[in-house]
């Protein structure tokens, strides 16, 4: 007979080869599990700059190119810039609290928020909506995780 076939028939080398299979399939789902983790977060972090790109584009072109806004630019955007520091400020919560987002996501976006932030349209949009926002109606400080990771007023 042929040692080979024999050994086959032993039941701990039997034994000891479904082990090795099952090792390999438990690794093989982990990684399956891992990818499909890592697909759903970018598959979220991409609806969130879907998100913005709509939000900007609302916005006129000067906004971004360091323009202020005149007054009926300002109460046109409001709206909009106001949804703009709403969704900033998800973000923000996303990453610290929830680590919902990649840190080389992060960094991307959080760059994008300081910049955008210090734009005269957006200073101005921003001291807007505080200033209406200190009616006693809100009593809970708006945006307050925008307001410390940018060290808003």
């Amino acid at each position: 007979m042929n040692p080979f076939l024999d050994k086959l028939s032993d039941p701990a080398w039997i034994q000891a080869l479904a082990s090795l299979i099952t090792a390999f399939g438990v690794c093989f789902v982990w990684l399956q599990v891992s990818l499909a983790k890592e697909q759903a977060r970018i598959t979220f972090e991409d609806s969130l700059d879907r998100e913005y790109r709509e939000l900007i584009a609302e916005l006129p072109i000067d906004a971004l190119l360091g323009k202020d806004f005149n007054e009926s630019q300002l109460n046109n955007s409001l709206g909009c810039c106001y949804r703009y520091f709403d969704l900033c400020n998800e973000q923000i919560v996303l990453h610290k609290t929830k680590k919902r987002i990649r840190k080389s996501t992060w960094k991307e976006w959080g760059d994008g928020i300081s910049v955008n932030l210090k734009l005269p349209a957006f200073r101005g949009a921003w001291d807007r909506i505080q200033n209406e926002c200190k009616e006693p109606a809100f009593k809970v400080p708006t945006f307050k995780e925008l307001r410390e990771f940018a060290e808003l007023p």
